[in-house]
């Protein structure tokens, strides 16, 4: 999970379920892996907020460049959508609420389990700047890099079908 959030932008399904079993995990973890966790969340929430588009939502895919195909639906080009924003406001509010103690009232989304759930039980870590360290951020992004060309790949390929 952790190599997968630092990738920045994933889609909305792999971005909210990542960051749910995230959030739901981290004070189960030691300090050490506490960290590396929560540098990979503020990582991808990071690239959340770069990643919004300029009518305030956001696409279902992690890049603009593959517009959404499914179910005998095809966008010629890439734009929100509510699910996707959805998913994406839950994920922020996930990171927020857990790593940078934001008010539980600020965020209330679901009173139950599912999709934007959060405990009030549900330990706030406080983490500040000094915690975030690059070197974590760089040796996932070495690990990364066949992911990242993968993708590179995939975008390539579609644009000369």
């Amino acid at each position: 999970m952790i190599p997968h959030l630092f990738e920045g932008p994933l889609t909305a399904c792999l971005s909210i379920d990542f960051v749910e079993l995230a959030c739901y995990s981290i004070d189960h973890l030691d300090t050490r892996n506490q960290l590396v966790l929560a540098n990979a969340l503020l990582y991808h929430l990071d690239s959340l907020l770069n990643y919004q588009n300029n009518d305030g939502g956001w696409n279902e895919n992690e890049t603009a460049k593959r517009p959404t195909t499914a179910a005998g639906m095809i966008e010629k080009n890439a734009s929100s959508c509510s699910y996707a924003t959805w998913f994406r406001l839950c994920s922020i509010a996930m990171i927020s609420k857990t790593l940078l103690n934001d008010n539980h009232n600020t965020w209330e989304f679901r009173s139950d389990l599912g999709m934007g759930y959060h405990s009030k039980k549900w330990t706030k870590l406080n983490i500040s700047s000094a915690d975030i360290k690059k070197s974590i951020h760089y040796q996932y992004k070495l690990k990364n890099i066949p992911s990242v060309v993968k993708k590179k790949c995939i975008e390539f390929a579609s644009k000369i079908i």
